[in-house]
């Protein structure tokens, strides 16, 4: 599955309203657990800021996070006109729909989008 920020932001902060569900969907996760690079940054501001970065990020690799390269510039810029989706949202996007992955998010309209694509979401049964 590919992971949102927020998925990952909400795991590691035990004060996010979305902690619990991120741990349940991780614990649940039967397949690879898999981030843009671009998106795993975006999760780890907050760590960098606070110096505690390294610590994520072995949490997050004990865990069996996986990062992969996002989709092309031209592929990206595509999604960003079709969706109207910010870029960040547009890397994830393209990455489940390059990957046939599923799409974890607790963003709405970035789940609404991705499923108006074809793409399973968190929201799909199953997952």
């Amino acid at each position: 599955m590919i992971l949102d920020a927020n998925v990952i932001i909400a795991l590691l902060n035990g004060t996010d309203v979305h902690h619990q569900e991120a741990v349940e969907i991780i614990a649940e996760a039967t397949g690879d657990l898999l981030v843009p690079e671009l998106t795993l940054a975006e999760a780890l501001v907050h760590h960098v800021r606070a110096g505690t970065a390294e610590d994520a990020l072995v949490v997050l690799r004990e865990l069996g996070l996986e990062t992969l390269s996002g989709p092309s510039p031209l592929v990206l810029a595509e999604l960003r006109v079709e969706t109207r989706l910010r870029m960040p949202d547009c890397v994830v996007l393209g990455a489940a729909e390059q990957s046939g992955q599923p799409l974890v998010t607790f963003d709405e309209q970035l789940a609404r989008a991705a499923e108006g694509r074809g793409v399973r979401t968190s929201r799909d049964p199953g997952r």
